[in-house]
Formats: C-alpha cells, structure tokens, sequence
C-alpha cells in the first residue's frame, strides 16, 4: 500500500522515530492508552506514565478538527487526521469521543481540554451526522457518518451504538 504503518508508542512520544514515508495511528488507540497508562501512574504512584500520555494527548488534541470530529486514522508526523478517511461514531472514532469524557472524570474533573473536545464533538455529531429520515411516515433522527466530509451515510455501523451512553454519562 501506499501508507506504510507503525506503531505509535504513546508512552515515549517521538515520531521521529518513525521512519515510514507515512505513520499512522488509530485514534481510539491513543484514547485507550491514555486511560490505561493514567490508571497506571494512580496505581503505581509513579507520575511518568500519565507525564507521557499527557504530552501525546496535548499534541492530539492541536491536530485541526471538523467542528471537534476526526477520522479514525492520523499521520503522526504531519500532525493531521486522515482526510479520506471516514468520520462518525462507528469503528475506531467511536471510543475517542467517549474516552474524551472520561479522561476528563478520570482527571477529577480538572483536565478542562478533555470536557472542551468533548463539547465541540458532541456538537459536530448534532451538526454533521445527525439526518432525520422517513420510517413509516414518520420522521426519525438517525445517526451517520461522511466521507471525505460531504455525503452523509445514514448506514448504521453497529459500534455507534454506545453512542447514547456516552450522552448519558456526559449529562451525569
């Protein structure tokens, strides 16, 4: 393929190290490992590993967004998402918006930047891939996603699903 992969390591951030012509990560990827390597600082009482996704969630978190959406694939040298690359709730994106919110709960509430791209995500679901369509003579919302940012797919992919329960906590 064009795209050559390799494994972005969250816990020594330097994409220098990367010698593919193109490095790239998941974006639920970086999520999951966020959680798991703060969770290991808490447990631990050593600081370094929450140090070190911090800094890579800093960076994540300065990559331009659609309105606070993102495809499920970055380059990490170029520091941007993957413009062909679908955007919506469904495989690989759906867990950054939910470990966005719980990132910030897992910061007792004091990591504003996670409950900010939260926001604005929550807002650029509503806004780009919230359709209402016709079901039985009646109008009903559905959730999509887009490709290349334009037609919008009102597919359902089945991991969307645990969209409505990250609405629900976001409210909590």
């Amino acid at each position: 393929s064009y795209e050559q992969r390799c494994l972005y390591q969250t816990c020594n951030p330097n994409p220098t190290r990367c010698t593919f012509k193109y490095c790239l990560s998941e974006i639920a990827e970086v999520g999951t490992l966020g959680l798991e390597f703060r969770a290991l600082s808490y447990a631990s009482g050593d600081m370094k590993y929450a140090e070190a996704v911090n800094r890579t969630a800093n960076e994540l978190l300065s990559f331009r967004t659609w309105d606070g959406l993102v495809s499920r694939r970055f380059y990490v040298k170029e520091k941007m998402f993957v413009q062909s690359s679908d955007v919506g709730t469904g495989p690989g994106t759906d867990s950054y918006y939910e470990y966005l919110l719980k990132q910030w709960i897992q910061s007792n509430f004091k990591a504003e930047r996670f409950r900010v791209a939260y926001i604005e995500a929550m807002s650029g679901i509503k806004k780009h891939l919230m359709a209402n369509v016709r079901v039985r003579n009646k109008r009903m919302p559905i959730l999509g996603q887009r490709t290349n940012n334009v037609t919008l797919n009102t597919e359902l992919h089945h991991l969307s699903c645990f969209l409505p329960g990250t609405l629900a906590l976001g409210v909590y």
